[in-house]
């Protein structure tokens, strides 16, 4: 079922945002323009994004993180009638990775990118990265905090997904061809990979053995060697499909995708949050986000830096044509 670096065109510089740090869907292994005006908080006033780190963490919420989201608004801006599985900002926010299969890519989904002089700007119409996409499938792009490292997943020259990594190149400013992440290729299906704020972890959805059962959601330790102890998610994790992580800043929300039978599910898979005290501390039991879910697909893709604005995707009725980007907001 249903990833953003460089356009085509040219060397497009994408600025750091500070440390190394900062998504298909919960079945994803087994499956395989003008200004974005729906998510004014993320866009034009996400807190600290671009400040100093210690000012970004210690500024004051900006919405009631138990407040329910806004009505989910497209993000019209990046959808086509193709397949928009994935968009992701970088820490400036002028930066927009998306996942798609439109025309005009290498072939399968691609990772096309979209820039902007200043978050009050336009986004450029997003063009293919360069040096990254392949004949097949280049999906669910995230970006490192000082944007030097570009994690996705891919099935180029393999059986199943798995997570590779692409590092920009300090002579000519692209990035170089993905290659796999040490210590974390299971051969089982490797998808939807998020960072920790800091960069010193990664998040990702797995159908390696010993799990709970369809894909599971683990994370692992990460460094310029590679990826080490990755563990089960147990506290979140269910019999069925479970993926697309994205954890906010904090590192103390988690939000996912699962297919679990519930009854508060509306089928397919849903978008669910879970939540911890501290970081460090096992998350507890895990919530539908009612509001954003449908009777199709949904998966959550990027949280704004203040976590009061959630992309997601789904191929929900009236959007352009298979999987559409979507944005709400929590209120105040």
């Amino acid at each position: 079922m249903g990833l953003a670096g460089l356009a085509a065109c040219g060397n497009v510089s994408v600025k750091a945002g500070g440390v190394r740090g900062p998504h298909s869907d919960a079945g994803a292994a087994a499956e395989a323009g003008p200004a974005v005006d729906a998510s004014d908080g993320a866009l034009d006033g996400a807190d600290g994004a671009d400040g100093a780190d210690g000012a970004r963490d210690s500024a004051p919420a900006a919405c009631d993180p138990t407040a329910a989201f806004s009505t989910p608004a497209p993000l019209a801006a990046f959808d086509t009638p193709a397949n928009e599985d994935a968009i992701f900002l970088s820490d400036d926010q002028l930066t927009a990775l998306l996942s798609t299969d439109r025309t005009g890519g290498s072939g399968g989904y691609d990772v096309w990118v979209a820039v902007r002089s200043d978050r009050q700007a336009e986004f450029s119409a997003p063009s293919p990265a360069a040096g990254v996409n392949s004949v097949d499938d280049e999906r669910q792009p995230v970006l490192s905090g000082d944007a030097q490292h570009l994690y996705l997943m891919s099935n180029h020259g393999a059986s199943a997904y798995r997570i590779v990594e692409a590092t920009q190149n300090g002579v000519t400013g692209g990035f170089a061809p993905p290659a796999d992440v040490a210590g974390l290729d299971s051969s089982a299906g490797d998808v939807s990979p998020w960072l920790s704020s800091d960069g010193t972890q990664i998040y990702f959805g797995s159908g390696r053995t010993g799990g709970l059962g369809g894909n599971d959601i683990y994370v692992g330790d990460l460094s310029t060697a590679g990826a080490s102890n990755a563990i089960d998610l147990t506290a979140v994790n269910s019999a069925a499909d479970d993926a697309s992580p994205v954890l906010s800043r904090d590192g103390l929300t988690l939000y996912f995708a699962s297919k679990r039978a519930d009854p508060a599910a509306r089928g397919n898979d849903d978008i669910w949050i879970a939540r911890r005290a501290a970081v460090g501390d096992p998350f507890g039991a895990p919530a539908t986000v009612a509001e954003l879910n449908s009777a199709a697909a949904d998966g959550p893709r990027w949280l704004s830096p203040d976590g009061c604005t959630l992309y997601f995707t789904s191929d929900r009725n009236g959007g352009q044509g298979g999987y559409d980007l979507y944005s709400a907001t929590r209120g105040p």
